[in-house]
Formats: structure tokens, sequence, C-alpha cells
């Protein structure tokens, strides 16, 4: 699989499954959005990681729109999937 040029979106991204399906998706040229209320483990130019809870709303709002902003600085129009590892 190739997903060059797809920004993916992967929460519970610090360890276990949702860091494995993160890693997997850098490998295959994905650049990963993380999120997790715990520090990044993971350390690549493809991935930026945002600490929070999901369940805090404002934080998630706070998040979208810095998302947006990188987005935008490495031409990417959309989200094109969200894996949600957190529930």
């Amino acid at each position: 699989m190739d997903f060059e040029n797809k920004a993916i979106v992967v929460s519970g991204s610090s360890s276990g499954i949702g860091r494995g399906v993160a890693n997997l998706l850098i490998e295959n040229n994905a650049f990963v959005i993380g999120m997790d209320i715990n520090d990044a483990t993971i350390n690549h130019p493809k991935y930026k990681h945002y600490i929070l809870d999901v369940r805090d709303e404002q934080k998630v709002i706070s998040a979208v729109s810095d998302i947006e902003t990188v987005m935008e600085k490495r031409y990417l129009q959309t989200v094109d999937l969200k894996y949600q590892n957190n529930i």
C-alpha cells in the first residue's frame, strides 16, 4: 500500500496497536497525525503528535485548528482517514 499525500489521524498513537498502526502508515508514506493522552513515542518527519484527551471538546477543536495549518504547510487538502484506537 502507498499512502503518499494522504493524511491520517490515529488516536491512541503512543502505545500498543495505535502506535503500531501509526508506524505502519508512516512506513507506507502517510503523514500521520497522532493523538494520545501521553507523550509522543514516535519521532518522524511525517508524524505530528497532539497530547490530548479526545473527550475534551475544546482541546480537540484547538488541535483541529492547528492540524489545518500543519496540513496547509504540507500541501495536504483533507484528512483521508481516521483510525480511532482509544475506545
